[in-house]
């Protein structure tokens, strides 16, 4: 009797996740990586126009921000 919990328990433990992780990921989409990578500034650019290129993003930034 006590080997049947182990195995109720196990499967549970094992079927549970499995199903809210399949239902959760019917509603919802996956993340995608370009939306959270985030490439150096200085790829193959010279100092000044990566600095200028984050002084607009900053720019943008604290206008989105108000």
């Amino acid at each position: 009797m006590l080997s049947k919990k182990f195995a109720l328990a196990f499967g549970i433990a094992v079927v549970f996740p499995a199903m809210i992780h399949y239902g959760v990921s019917m509603f919802s989409a996956e993340p995608r990586w370009q939306d959270y990578h985030v490439s150096p500034l200085t790829e193959s650019t010279s100092y000044g126009e990566a600095s200028a290129e984050y002084q607009r993003k900053d720019a943008e930034y604290k206008a989105a921000e108000k």
